[in-house]
């Protein structure tokens, strides 16, 4: 039986970047629990019909919008937030459309998916290659391209791959990495947004993901000065 605590000891977890399955329990785990398990009841983020009020990630009060470092990022409606994760330290927010209910201790039930956003201020950050290079190991279906976050107006670097765990289990996987510097002493930020959904879910379920995920980057906005870092995009 797959259990998600065998993925992610197969892999180095440093900076919440390479963990294969699934980023929740990674960044769970990264940040001093024990287990995603021990999250307290999951929060429905609820759509604010009113003026959208930036929240940072430590206030527990569900809203659609989340603060994440210095970018604000609108999480999609009805898809449950880890409140554990989010009161930290305002470096991980990580997500689901399933109310947290994993199947087999840790499998995507049908029709679930998982983002995860992650503010990396690491003091040795890794290239982007590097980056790309340990989220991609041992996938198949490789697929890298040059992105534009359009409320930063800088390039970001997406990736997306399949990991298969077991002959029935594959994961498509798509991760964007983009990197900011943020005054006053410029410290580079690595901000990265990770999808996770099953790959044997029709083709309307993941278009549906896809166009979710793509409305998340679309959503990310800079709301403290920052300059576009191409220093350690190589």
């Amino acid at each position: 039986m797959y259990k998600r605590d065998d993925a992610y000891r197969q892999k180095d977890v440093t900076g919440i970047h390479s963990g294969k399955l699934p980023y929740l329990l990674v960044s769970a785990l990264m940040l001093g629990a024990a287990t995603a398990s021990s999250c307290n009841e999951p929060v429905a983020v609820q759509r604010e019909t009113s003026r959208p009020v930036v929240k940072t990630v430590a206030e527990q009060t569900p809203r659609e919008h989340y603060r994440l470092m210095g970018m604000q990022a609108q999480l999609p409606d009805g898809w449950t937030v880890m409140p554990d994760i989010e009161r930290r330290d305002g470096k991980v927010i990580a997500a689901n459309n399933f109310q947290s209910k994993y199947i087999h201790g840790g499998i995507l039930p049908a029709g679930g998916a998982e983002i995860t956003l992650v503010a990396d201020a690491s003091i040795d950050v890794p290239s982007i290659d590097r980056l790309v290079s340990d989220f991609i190991d041992g996938d198949r279906n490789v697929k890298r391209q040059e992105i534009i976050i359009k409320g930063t107006s800088c390039s970001a670097t997406q990736v997306e791959s399949e990991s298969e765990f077991t002959p029935n289990l594959t994961y498509k996987r798509v991760a964007v990495f983009l990197p900011l510097k943020h005054p006053p002493n410029f410290n580079p930020v690595i901000y990265k947004a990770f999808m996770d959904y099953n790959a044997a879910e029709d083709q309307k379920t993941q278009q549906s993901f896809n166009d979710t995920f793509s409305r998340l980057l679309e959503s990310l906005v800079i709301v403290e000065s920052a300059e576009c870092d191409v220093r350690i995009r190589v």
